[in-house]
């Protein structure tokens, strides 16, 4: 019914030509050259007229065969029969009743084309963000500029697999709006969260484009290192993306029928700051540059645009006019969570992109862009840092390297500080940011006083000083343990043996994990004194676990030592003293993968939310095939009295 409607609309509107020309287009179902839209454009919330199902090949090309009621060909239905590297199981034949569904494309079509697209199992939800948006955006762009107004489900526009959706969890039972099921997989959720409800697409900003139409959002697999530019589309020009390398571990390809528009994989890489993809599921190559919102992955591959949405408004909380990314860092910044001292220079260069409205030019009333930082702590107010020097010239989509010199850490104490960058524009009537309308780029920095290693003079030669050391730890038990029953704290001071120096008795019933506190009063160390710490477990049964590889060394010094990277951050321990009488214990971790291997347990600890979710944290080695255990603490004090 819905085709022979669709052929009378356009008989009225085309007349019998129009019906020859329709006809013609039935038996050869190519793309042709794009037609005007006639008239005011609105956001179309289904498909109409517009969406013709075919057969399709494995490859997804179009077999020029209708979908039927009941068809079990690949194309009419993900759960298919005849290409069985890509049906799912069982059959399920072609929902709708003929070759012309009219469904919703937030509640039906764009559920199944981003699964299809980018798997929600594999693809960060930012990235799956990035891609429905553009998804509607090239659909829209399409109904509005193909022969009379039709797309259909092959490779020649996006692929539309009904049932797509299903393949990733159970039925929705909610069959009207699936998003609002209550069964629904994680899979699915994030399939949900990515198409959304507010029909967001891309629009060009320029004067030629008052009906705000939707933009021509190519995308496509994989390239290396930078994006082809599309014919007189203004939009898709050739962009830097460098975080598509070729490097050794898991090089970028280019592999893809084209390179206009988006990357897939490249936004998959932006979006978890590694340089792997999807391509490499279990080998990780950090970048020095994570991206965490959507919008900032597709500025970066389309230029000169608005996100908009259902009703045509500018979403002013993701398409400010200003707008700007970081392509790479490098210096101490580039290096996860880096640890800083105040007093120190730590010269940082970043690729800065101009992702906005217009580039940056330097008129009679505009001076110049910058890249400036502020430092940031809670409880603290933000304090402005150095600028680069002025920027003019950069065309939007270009990308140039600016240096800023990140100095004047403020004496908030040590812990985590907050470097946030943000491009300045100064003009002859004061300067703007970025910021708050545009995120700022924030790093996350552990800050060590000056005052660690300077002011203290050390007693006599030979004299021993007494120190309390503070320590903490995380163990637990599965479900075939007897549960924890206490943990012992243990030394070996100066290589004479371990001993028990302190426990703690909190009962931690199967399955569950608890926190162990315990302090240590030690008297009379000698100077450059070697300790080792560990910790043991005992069990209901008063069976104890070992922990061999769960120890951790420090050496303690009576004056202050000499502080480098290499010692504060390395494998090797050491001991930093603070002006403030207290020592700081700086020491190492297993890293828990396939395989063990020792990194620096501030950089383990401090770089776990960086780290995307294939990484494990600092943990300690599990010595038991029901117990495991872990060091918890991040610089715990030795308080010397």
């Amino acid at each position: 019914m819905k085709q022979t409607t669709t052929l009378w609309m356009i008989i009225t509107l085309l007349g019998f030509a129009g019906m020859v020309f329709f006809l013609q287009e039935v038996h050869n179902p190519e793309v042709v050259e794009a037609s005007d839209v006639a008239q005011e454009w609105v956001p179309p919330s289904t498909t109409g007229p517009h969406l013709r199902m075919r057969r399709l090949w494995p490859d997804g090309t179009s077999k020029a065969e209708d979908c039927v009621a009941g068809d079990q060909s690949y194309g009419c239905t993900a759960f298919c029969e005849g290409v069985p590297d890509k049906c799912a199981s069982p059959v399920r034949p072609y929902p709708y009743s003929s070759a012309w569904p009219d469904i919703s494309f937030d509640k039906d079509y764009l559920l199944d084309v981003v699964g299809q697209e980018a798997s929600p199992g594999l693809f960060d939800p930012v990235a799956l963000q990035a891609q429905a948006i553009a998804a509607r955006s090239y659909a829209w762009y399409q109904i509005n500029n193909s022969p009379y107004n039709v797309i259909n489900n092959s490779t020649s526009f996006q692929v539309f697999l009904p049932f797509k959706f299903e393949t990733f969890g159970p039925d929705p039972d909610n069959t009207s709006n699936p998003c609002q099921s209550t069964n629904l997989s994680a899979n699915q959720t994030r399939l949900c969260q990515a198409v959304g409800t507010g029909g967001y697409y891309l629009s060009w900003d320029d004067e030629d484009n008052s009906q705000h139409l939707p933009a021509l959002a190519h995308f496509f697999s994989d390239v290396l290192e930078r994006t082809t530019a599309y014919g007189d589309k203004a939009y898709l020009v050739s962009v830097e993306d460098p975080i598509s390398n070729g490097n050794a571990t898991c090089s970028a390809s280019n592999s893809a029928a084209h390179s206009w528009g988006m990357s897939q994989e490249g936004a998959q890489r932006w979006a978890t700051g590694d340089q792997c993809g999807t391509t490499y599921p279990n080998i990780d190559a950090l970048w020095s540059v994570r991206w965490t919102r959507p919008e900032q992955v597709l500025f970066h591959y389309y230029t000169d645009m608005h996100i908009r949405d259902a009703n045509k408004q500018v979403v002013a909380t993701m398409s400010p006019v200003n707008r700007w990314n970081p392509l790479q860092v490098t210096g101490m910044l580039a290096q996860g969570t880096p640890i800083l001292w105040r007093g120190a220079n730590f010269p940082t260069s970043v690729w800065v992109q101009n992702t906005g409205l217009s580039d940056w030019l330097c008129t009679s009333e505009v001076l110049g862009y910058r890249l400036r930082y502020r430092w940031a702590k809670p409880g603290h107010t933000p304090i402005d840092g150095q600028q680069s020097t002025l920027e003019c010239g950069l065309a939007q989509g270009s990308a140039a390297w600016t240096v800023v010199n990140v100095d004047h850490i403020p004496d908030w104490g040590f812990g985590y500080y907050t470097v946030q960058f943000d491009v300045i524009k100064e003009t002859t009537s004061g300067e703007e940011r970025f910021s708050p309308a545009w995120p700022t780029y924030n790093v996350t920095a552990f800050v060590l006083p000056t005052s660690l290693w300077g002011g203290y003079t050390s007693p006599a030669e030979g004299t021993g000083v007494n120190y309390r050391v503070n320590l903490a730890a995380q163990a637990g038990g599965d479900g075939n343990s007897a549960g924890v029953d206490r943990v012992l704290f243990r030394a070996n001071v100066g290589g004479g043996g371990w001993q028990t120096i302190a426990e703690d008795d909190t009962d931690c019933p199967i399955g569950q994990t608890c926190a162990y506190h315990a302090a240590w009063s030690v008297a009379g160390i000698p100077n450059q004194t070697l300790i080792t710490l560990g910790f043991d477990i005992v069990d209901h049964t008063g069976t104890t676990y070992h922990s061999p590889q769960g120890t951790r060394e420090i050496v303690i010094h009576d004056e202050p030592p000499t502080i480098t990277l290499a010692t504060a951050n390395g494998d090797s321990a050491s001991l930093i003293w603070s002006s403030q009488r207290q020592w700081t214990f700086v020491g190492t971790a297993g890293i828990r993968r396939t395989t063990w291997a020792r990194s620096s347990f501030i950089a383990a600890a401090t770089t776990a939310a960086r780290w995307s979710a294939k990484r494990a944290g600092a943990t300690g080695r599990t010595f038991n095939a029901n117990y495991w255990a872990r060091w918890r603490y991040i610089f715990p004090s030795v308080t010397r009295r």
